[in-house]
């Protein structure tokens, strides 16, 4: 069976076409930005699953300590981690952390602290949202918008560096603007910036020896960082 001419070329003119809009929609400007606002929503912006949520009726439990806390750690994994009672050199610690969680999980949940007084809340968020390739505006609008409610409620706000890793996990270039983003941002609302990073990071990546994986920490680096947050709070107490 002969194949005419003509469909070939009807053929390769449709190939064409439609490759030529393929290629067109990805270099649109934006392109990138709605492929990051579906995999946001895809995750549910991290607020969305049912391990969010199993860990939200688990701190729906504690209200009463997490209303008497005087020192609560919000964050992703890296907080949820964190052992804060065999670290932390105080009493009535609260770690809402929460594994994959982003600045969009932290501002949905926030509210939780309405009934604090005079707590100081320790927040370290943002490279999940890096993850999924969530813009440094949108980060910086929901940090804003966390600071604001906390303080609001009269709450001492330290604004945490977002941790280098590896350099695989992540690009610690970008992790380096965002810090730098946040560092502005603490100025500009009056609220504590506690960069980590120099305790914590050996020639530019997160040291080897902090971690398991490249992104998150092992016993050793949760000790660094919790050397960190001791000395800080002794130096306020004295203060």
């Amino acid at each position: 069976m002969r194949i005419r001419p003509i469909k070939i070329v009807v053929v390769l003119a449709l190939f064409t076409g439609i490759y030529g809009v393929l290629s067109w929609i990805y270099i649109w400007p934006g392109f990138h930005y709605a492929q990051a606002e579906l995999r946001r929503l895809y995750y549910g912006g991290s607020y969305d699953t049912n391990y969010y949520k199993r860990k939200m009726e688990g701190f729906s439990k504690l209200k009463k300590d997490i209303k008497n806390a005087d020192i609560i750690f919000l964050g992703d994994s890296l907080t949820e981690g964190f052992d804060l009672k065999n670290h932390i050199k105080h009493r009535n610690l609260v770690n809402l952390g929460i594994s994959s969680d982003t600045s969009y999980g932290v501002l949905n949940r926030i509210e939780m602290l309405s009934q604090n007084k005079n707590s100081i809340v320790f927040l370290m968020i943002g490279v999940n949202d890096l993850g999924i390739n969530e813009s440094f505006e949108n980060i910086k609008n929901n940090v804003t918008s966390i600071i604001d409610y906390l303080k609001s409620k009269g709450l001492y706000i330290v604004i945490q560096s977002v941790l280098l890793t590896d350099g695989r996990k992540r690009d610690n270039h970008n992790i380096f603007l965002l810090n730098q983003e946040l560092i502005k941002l603490s100025k500009q609302s009056g609220v504590t910036y506690l960069d980590l990073n120099p305790f914590m990071v050996k020639n530019g990546k997160l040291n080897p020896e902090f971690t398991y994986d490249g992104l998150h920490l092992n016993a050793a680096g949760y000790n660094a960082w919790a050397h960190v947050i001791n000395v800080f709070l002794n130096a306020m107490i004295k203060g």
